[in-house]
């Protein structure tokens, strides 16, 4: 028999009797007033539309409200748990520490400081006030002077020479000067001028020290009878125990001049001897050994010469001492692969193929590829010392020029 098919009703057959449509019309009638006797019992346990509930009529919605916050509440930040700043001082940054977060210092990195150092070094009228303190400052130890006066190497020594004339030669050389340690025996007290165009430059030295020690020679202001003796800690002591090492190149004609000194006691009375002249060797000897040998330095308004550091020169190794560093006459060995002239020696030495060189300029100089030549290119070692291009002196063809060079230092 055929149905509905949400509830299941009979449906009429055209088929059958009248009498038994009206048996399933009955079933139809009855199924249809149950299904909606059950619709009115729901809709009338249903509230009207648009009715309102008091909150205290809803199960727990109270309760639950009362965990809620407003929707326009605030918090503290100490009010959290695992937050501690209280009394936390201007400026504070937070800093998590042992699971916790508390109030902690600014920390910076390198590139932090050096940009904060740059801006207060560019803050109104910082500047001007370091200026003025250095200025202020060199004026106390130069008498006067003001920086500007002094900022050169050529002011500085003739603020401190009085324009001396071996002072100029010593600032053009002083960068490619060196020397060693003067290991030798003094009489005590040694004397010897260094007249600066005024007669009132003394140079004095302490003798009396032994081989290992040092030689030491200070320069003082003032007169021969009052000499104002420099104060540079306990300099006659200390010179003893360890030698003192300058920080300026001297220049060889300055040098020479003072080896080669030797005042009467009609100068300074029955002490004169030279100063620098070791153990009886000639004042030549000694004049080409100490023009790379002894330095100056400069403390405030006084000038020291003394030894520099190298090894030691006695009067055992003075020849062996001179020819290491390139003083004398001529080379007389016979190694062809040798590196290291005598300051003065001249050369020929091919330059690179259609290349002019420049007369006295400085060139680098190399061992050639075989032992016939030297070259100004290429890989071989290189000499030893300063070169200087004095002209050229041959012409192979084909572009190929010969020049002559001189060691210059």
């Amino acid at each position: 028999m055929a149905t509905t098919p949400n509830l299941n009703l009979p449906l009429l057959d055209s088929a059958e009797n009248v009498s038994e449509d009206h048996q399933k019309i009955n079933v139809f009638l009855q199924a249809l007033d149950a299904r909606l006797g059950e619709i009115a019992v729901t809709l009338a346990s249903l509230a009207v539309a648009g009715h309102s509930h008091e909150i205290a009529k809803i199960n727990g919605l109270a309760e639950a409200l009362a965990l809620r916050a407003l929707t326009d509440h605030l918090h503290k930040l100490n009010d959290l748990s695992d937050v501690n700043v209280t009394d936390a001082p201007d400026g504070s940054v937070l800093q998590k520490v042992g699971g916790a977060w508390g109030f902690g210092g600014r920390g910076y990195s390198v590139a932090e400081i050096n940009n904060l150092l740059a801006e207060k070094v560019s803050v109104a009228g910082l500047q001007s006030d370091l200026d003025a303190t250095r200025d202020a400052a060199v004026a106390v130890v130069m008498g006067g002077a003001t920086t500007a006066q002094l900022d050169t190497l050529k002011e500085l020594s003739e603020a401190l020479l009085d324009n001396d004339s071996e002072i100029a030669a010593l600032i053009s050389s002083m960068a490619t000067k060196a020397g060693w340690n003067i290991s030798n025996t003094f009489a005590a007290r040694q004397y010897c001028s260094v007249d600066g165009g005024h007669g009132s430059w003394e140079a004095f030295g302490y003798g009396g020290v032994d081989h290992g020690s040092a030689l030491v020679l200070g320069i003082a202001r003032g007169s021969k009878a009052n000499p104002e003796y420099l104060k540079y800690g306990d300099l006659i002591a200390s010179v003893r125990a360890r030698p003192w090492i300058g920080s300026f190149g001297a220049t060889k004609g300055m040098l020479v001049w003072l080896a080669t000194q030797d005042h009467g006691p009609d100068q300074f009375g029955t002490e004169a001897r030279v100063a620098v002249t070791p153990n009886g060797q000639t004042a030549p000897q000694v004049a080409a050994i100490f023009r790379n040998d002894l330095s100056l330095q400069v403390s405030g308004d006084k000038i020291f010469i003394g030894p520099s550091k190298d090894e030691a020169i006695h009067e055992g190794n003075l020849v062996e001492k001179a020819a290491a560093v390139g003083i004398g006459s001529v080379y007389e060995g016979s190694n062809a692969n040798n590196l290291n002239f005598p300051i003065g020696t001249i050369i020929a030495v091919a330059a690179p193929t259609n290349t002019y060189l420049q007369r006295n300029k400085a060139y680098t100089v190399r061992l050639g590829t075989d032992t016939r030549y030297y070259s100004t290119t290429g890989g071989g070692s290189a000499l030893i010392g300063t070169w200087a291009c004095r002209g050229m002196s041959g012409d192979w063809g084909s572009g190929n020029y010969v020049y002559n060079f001189q060691r210059i230092a």
